[in-house]
């Protein structure tokens, strides 16, 4: 809403500010997970909420002329967050199932990752229709190609409310994360050790 209504661009430049940060994380979230296999999740997995905190408050200076520089870096460093959080919570709640539970444990983490997906959603679009005035919403979602004058800085402090929660919600993420008791990794250790005899027999 912010590229395409405050900015005038099209969804096609739009969404290609985004890609950076999307393809940096399909090349970390790999190493990621290994690590997390090796070392534990609750390191590396608070380490990435962190980075997507970071990531959140630099929208919170966004202006209807900030550089394309500032928002394709914020979008990096959040790709990369991202990278580091969700295959590390999934090692970590894998590493913990049981032999037998695999299949239902994976199920149900898809399941209440898309919920929360669902409810993001929600909450960022009820907290913007609370904190956005009423006809600059409408403006917004009802297809204006572009916001002019006072119109998009009312729509941007009305957004950096919903930032705000982000990050509130973020933070307490990243503060269960940091808490979170120490990981079994047997498992883990032990298909990791036959593996490497495997290789070595080879």
């Amino acid at each position: 809403m912010y590229l395409q209504g405050i900015r005038g661009l099209d969804p096609l430049k739009a969404s290609l500010l985004l890609v950076p940060g999307y393809v940096l994380s399909s090349l970390i979230a790999p190493r990621a997970g290994r690590l997390s296999d090796k070392y534990g999740a609750r390191v590396i997995a608070t380490l990435g909420l962190a980075l997507m905190i970071t990531s959140v408050s630099f929208y919170l200076f966004l202006t209807p002329s900030t550089s394309f520089l500032y928002i394709v870096l914020a979008s990096v460093v959040n790709g990369i967050g991202a990278a580091m959080f969700y295959p590390a919570n999934t090692s970590a709640v894998m590493a913990n199932a049981s032999a037998g539970f695999y299949g239902g444990a994976s199920g149900l983490l898809r399941t209440f990752a898309n919920i929360g997906t669902l409810l993001s959603y929600v909450i960022a679009i009820s907290v913007s229709s609370i904190a956005v005035p009423r006809y600059v919403a409408f403006e917004v979602f009802l297809g204006t190609t572009k916001l002019i004058g006072g119109v998009g800085q009312e729509f941007l402090q009305g957004i950096h409310v919903t930032f705000l929660v982000s990050i509130s919600l973020l933070v307490i993420s990243a503060l269960m994360s940091a808490s979170r008791g120490k990981e079994e990794r047997r498992g883990i250790t032990l298909r990791a050790q036959q593996e490497s005899r495997t290789s070595e027999s080879s």
